[in-house]
């Protein structure tokens, strides 16, 4: 779709290219996509390593919390559980901002001018750290959020 605006240059767009996103698409552009959850999902259950077992449980978690697992004290307790195991190092979003960056510049060129951190991943201190140390370095640029 970014590639079709060429043809069209009075229309205006923006589209969020996310480095997972990009690089998905690098992958599929060579032909190496892999589901991992969907070859775990289709595993015998008695060929699952212990760690293949715990990646099927995170894959499975990627739940609907409001219409879903809060209806359901018991599975809410499970996810809370299997949620507090995968996300407790928020130190951890330095180098995924860096790895960020170093994907942008590979793939176009140049390092980002804006940045769109994930849901919730927003406070005064990843503000700083996106300005002083990762794309804007005292140039003008942007960040967005959606609205709490």
């Amino acid at each position: 779709m970014v590639a079709m605006l060429k043809e069209f240059p009075e229309f205006h767009a923006t589209f969020n290219l996310v480095p997972s996103l990009v690089s998905q698409l690098q992958e599929y552009a060579r032909d190496e996509v892999r589901e991992q959850a969907f070859e775990l999902a289709f595993k015998p259950v008695e060929r699952l390593s212990p760690a293949e077992r715990g990646k099927l449980i995170e894959f499975s978690f990627q739940l609907n919390l409001k219409n879903l697992v809060n209806r359901f004290p018991g599975l809410r307790e499970l996810y809370d559980k299997v949620h507090y195991r995968v996300y407790q190092h928020p130190e951890d979003a330095v180098e995924h901002l860096r790895a960020a960056v170093k994907l942008h510049e590979q793939v176009f060129g140049r390092r980002p001018r804006g940045v769109w951190p994930s849901e919730g991943g927003v406070s005064d201190q990843v503000l700083t750290w996106i300005n002083h140390e990762f794309c804007l370095r005292g140039q003008e640029g942007w960040v967005s959020t959606p609205p709490s």
